[in-house]
């Protein structure tokens, strides 16, 4: 019989781990934390070279350095959330961050496949007249297909900084008829982003513009999105993944050692 997920308990659960062991999970990895805010600042940096030098190499430099920012964190974290396993002391590229590093890649490529895809369809939409209808009921149907397959990587990531390959049979059988519940889960960071952007904006009243201020805003914001993110992956996991004995004998979630 097929697991389905549920969201009120994953929820809690993702926020009492949090609350109760996030502190100790920042505190056993400040190396990790450090690329992670490093990799997203030299990322917008290379990004905004490219618009003023009109380099399309440093472009894709920045998307890939912005990718593989928080990798170490984020595979470092879901064995310490799902294994109980402390951070090592210095950077690991191991198989399992290399797997992790591809899923990124896979479904940042497709975000950009389909944004694509949409901007094309909306300049071919257009007429004398403004869009036509069928052109922008298809714009929403590509924005929106990404939902799709949300729950795939959401499941993946997990399932690839653990064993560091990919089962897609058994990520396929996790997910299915699971789609809107993990859809729902991958919403938590949602409310957070929105606080954090409303402080930017009301409290520190920080444009959206190349510096130094807005660079470490955006680090913080995706730091932020990150813990919260592979929290709720790990849990997600955790609980389709393992067998209800299995499920029983784990049913606290294992907090990182303070050594």
């Amino acid at each position: 019989m097929r697991k389905k997920l549920p969201i009120l308990r994953v929820i809690r659960q993702t926020l009492d781990y949090l609350g109760d062991h996030g502190g100790r999970l920042i505190g056993a990895s400040p190396l990790l934390i450090l690329i992670l805010l490093g990799g997203v600042v030299l990322g917008m940096y290379l990004n905004d070279m490219a618009y003023v030098e009109q380099s399309k190499l440093l472009e894709l430099a920045g998307w890939m350095v912005s990718t593989a920012a928080p990798v170490l964190a984020a595979v470092a974290w879901h064995r310490c959330i799902l294994l109980n396993e402390t951070p090592a002391p210095r950077p690991v590229a191991g198989k399992p961050e290399r797997m992790y590093f591809i899923v990124l890649l896979v479904s940042a490529a497709l975000a950009f496949v389909v944004a694509l895809l949409a901007y094309i369809v909306m300049l071919f939409s257009k007429g004398p007249a403004g869009p036509h209808w069928l052109g922008m009921v298809l714009v929403l149907l590509l924005i929106l297909s990404p939902c799709i397959f949300l729950g795939y990587f959401f499941l993946a990531l997990p399932h690839a900084a653990l064993t560091g390959r990919l089962d897609l049979s058994r990520i396929a059988g996790l997910v299915k008829g699971n789609r809107l519940r993990l859809l729902a889960v991958a919403m938590l960071p949602v409310p957070l982003l929105l606080l954090l952007e409303a402080v930017r904006i009301f409290l520190l009243q920080m444009p959206r513009a190349p510096g130094v201020a807005f660079y470490l805003y955006t680090a913080i914001s995706t730091f932020a999105f990150t813990l919260v993110s592979v929290t709720s992956m790990s849990v997600s996991y955790r609980t389709l993944a393992l067998t209800p004995s299995e499920e029983r004998a784990n049913s606290s979630l294992a907090a990182c050692s303070a050594d």
